[in-house]
């Protein structure tokens, strides 16, 4: 009667490949990996997880010159959330981007 409550499944990444054969774009290869995680039936999430993966991709792509996946570490991401902070202390972005 009720569908059970399962884990969307995950292919494990090749790690030999760029992007982790998700796709030769960081861009795409971040939106391939949202839509698998999250599956069907839930586009309204995946957009707006693809749109700020988007945003993100740029500010990586902009101020590190990084455009694989495998070369993302933590430091980047503490980068872009500090940059998101304070363009929200500043008033220059809005708390909701969608």
């Amino acid at each position: 009667m009720f569908a059970t409550n399962t884990k969307p499944t995950f292919v494990v990444p090749d790690r030999s490949k760029k992007n982790l054969g998700f796709g030769n774009q960081m861009h795409h290869a971040g939106k391939n990996i949202i839509e698998q995680a999250l599956g069907d039936g839930k586009y309204g999430e995946q957009r707006r997880l693809v749109s700020t993966w988007k945003r993100f991709c740029r500010y990586v792509r902009e101020v590190f010159n990084l455009n694989d996946l495998r070369d993302l570490k933590q430091p980047h991401v503490v980068a872009w959330a500090e940059y998101q902070r304070d363009r929200v202390e500043n008033k220059t972005a809005p708390l909701d981007h969608r």
